[in-house]
């Protein structure tokens, strides 16, 4: 069918992707429910170094993902605390280069959308969500920071793990709404 071979052709671009970050500057509880996505993406770009940058609060969910290469954090209180914190994070990654970006966050908010912004990617995916976190006005302007907008049901009454899977599987993914997150908290869950 056309879909499959749509698929295939999907697939084999991503396993030429070499680098790929994800943006999830998210709270705790949805980055628990996004931590099996990581698999997912892993399976879709095989060949890819996957860095995720999140908040510092979420290091222990996140900090060993066997599908994750390499965990970038943000912490939030020190760009309150510290004027040149939010410099040094903005210098790292102008140092970057990234062939994909992508921020699975169907309520995304400004302040990612502008690091979105300034992250060298050579190509960002963002998720055409809701404006709970914000302005109409404003999604107008940031959704430019993307190359593509992927476009879930609108229905905002839904789970977030199932959320993540319409995101996985519009990118190609296998969509299990089954999948119960998994964490690893110390070395022997690895």
């Amino acid at each position: 069918s056309d879909l499959k071979s749509a698929l295939e052709k999907l697939r084999l671009l991503y396993s030429k992707v070499k680098s790929l970050i994800i943006v999830r500057l998210d709270a705790i509880g949805d980055t628990i429910l996004f931590s099996n996505s990581y698999k997912q993406i892993r399976e879709l770009f095989p060949n890819a170094n996957i860095s995720a940058f999140v908040y510092l609060e979420t290091k222990e969910i996140t900090q060993r993902n066997p599908y994750i290469d390499k965990v970038i954090y943000l912490d939030r209180a020190s760009i309150v605390e510290n004027s040149e914190y939010l410099n040094k994070i903005l210098i790292f990654f102008r140092n970057q280069k990234y062939d994909i970006l992508i921020n699975p966050l169907y309520s995304r908010e400004p302040f990612s959308d502008e690091l979105v912004k300034l992250i060298n990617a050579d190509f960002k995916i963002g998720v055409l969500g809701d404006s709970s976190n914000i302005d109409n006005e404003v999604i107008k302007v940031t959704n430019n920071n993307y190359n593509y907008l992927l476009k879930i049901n609108g229905n905002k009454i839904r789970f977030e793990l199932f959320r993540n899977t319409e995101i996985i599987s519009l990118l190609g993914g296998k969509t299990e709404t089954s999948t119960i997150p998994e964490l690893w908290l110390n070395n022997d869950d690895e």
